[in-house]
């Protein structure tokens, strides 16, 4: 299995983190675009607003490298868990920013509000928004309504008090319930990286060294394009070689030479004893696998034959399995004490 920065355990996640790594480039090369194509005013301001907001990507993307530090690569690790258990409220509070601002307009906007995408969006999302954060500017202009001497504001002044109720109401779900309990979700989730504070962190600088380390040589700006260039040639080459060889045999010590630049990430122990402690490890994982997999078929056969055949069947794969492993370890004990008595002479 191979771990890469980013990955999550929710595809949805996943998928945003690659588009945020994919849209810095997407940005720069767009706003060039807009900058160079035209001398038009209205472009070069459309291109220094992406600009603009790729730079903001370019400083977050940089948080990355602080990784390698344990007080603040942490701090990231909470930010991510965090950043899972928000998107699960995200619906919630789209859901009572949308039912507010849309019964709010109707009553105290009727017929005020111009039927544009820009206008609609202004009034019923971005300023039920800002009551997140306990902006409330609706009441002051419910009370200017309520508050209005006029003979012919009787159904308005109607209108603004049961909109104060409803804002009084929404307060109340938003700001007391809803966010009392995103701080609690996210105060447990800090409880439960510092709990494995160690844990998390080595596996953080890990994948961080592994993701680095086999990546080609001169791969940092600004001679990252040297290694795209090498990339492309080797995948050019890759393909036309397989185009020509295809009804070819190669040979048994043929090693592709895109695997020959590529370097292998391989952990290394100080002592041997660690060494057999990683094989004896990964030797009973495997068996543990192979053998819930071959009880699973099990289990499927006997629903529809019946128990005695399928148990037959499958003492003699379990048998293998285990002499298989048994020899493999065995064999891995030898080889190492082989390559030690041959360090010594």
């Amino acid at each position: 299995m191979t771990e890469r920065w980013g990955s999550t355990g929710s595809a949805f996640l996943t998928v945003l983190s690659n588009a945020f790594y994919i849209m810095p480039y997407i940005l720069f090369y767009l706003g060039l675009g807009f900058r160079y194509g035209s001398y038009n005013e209205s472009l070069l301001t459309t291109a220094r607003i992406i600009w603009a907001l790729d730079l903001e990507l370019w400083y977050l993307r940089s948080l990355k490298f602080v990784i390698a530090v344990k007080f603040l690569g942490l701090k990231l690790f909470m930010l991510k868990n965090m950043l899972r258990d928000l998107f699960a409220f995200v619906y919630m509070i789209f859901i009572a920013i949308a039912a507010y601002g849309v019964v709010s307009r109707s009553l105290i906007l009727y017929k005020q509000v111009p039927f544009t995408g820009r206008d609609i969006f202004g009034q019923i999302f971005y300023e039920p928004y800002w009551l997140l954060y306990g902006d409330v500017s609706d009441k002051n202009l419910l009370d200017d309504i309520i508050n209005s001497n006029s003979s012919n504001a009787t159904g308005n002044v109607a209108e603004a008090t049961a909109t104060h109720v409803l804002l009084a109401f929404h307060m109340l779900f938003i700001n007391i319930l809803l966010l009392s309990l995103i701080t609690a979700v996210f105060a447990h989730s800090i409880d439960e990286v510092r709990e494995n504070t160690e844990f998390y962190w080595r596996y953080q600088r890990y994948s961080f060294v592994r993701e680095y380390f086999e990546r080609l040589p001169l791969s940092y700006p600004p001679f990252i394009a040297i290694s795209h260039v090498v990339l492309l040639l080797l995948t050019i080459h890759r393909e036309f070689c397989s185009l020509l060889g295809r009804h070819q045999v190669a040979a048994d010590n043929h090693v592709p030479l895109s695997k020959k630049l590529t370097r292998v990430f391989k952990m290394i122990p100080t002592n041997d004893s660690q060494n057999e402690q990683w094989d004896s490890f990964e030797n009973a994982a495997t068996h543990s696998c192979i053998r819930s997999i071959l009880e699973k078929s099990e289990n499927q056969d006997t629903s529809t034959t019946s128990h005695e055949k399928p148990s037959k069947n499958n003492d003699h794969p379990i048998k293998q399995i285990n002499d298989t492993t048994a020899s493999e370890h065995i064999e891995g004990k030898s080889r190492r004490k082989t390559e030690s008595c041959n360090s010594f002479n």
